[in-house]
């Protein structure tokens, strides 16, 4: 299969591709960082409200 782009759709889909990556990475980021345990997050509600 061929696709042939004209160069403004060219750059708008290499913006869409980079966009997306871009999620993909900060949800991969997100998910490799240690999670707060129920009594943590409480603790942190508190301080923060104070």
């Amino acid at each position: 299969m061929t696709m042939r782009f004209e160069a403004s759709a060219f750059r708008d889909l290499l913006g869409v591709m980079g966009f997306a990556q871009a999620e993909v990475q900060r949800i991969k980021n997100e998910l490799d960082q240690p999670t707060l345990h129920g009594n943590d997050l409480s603790c942190i509600t508190k301080n923060a409200l104070h």
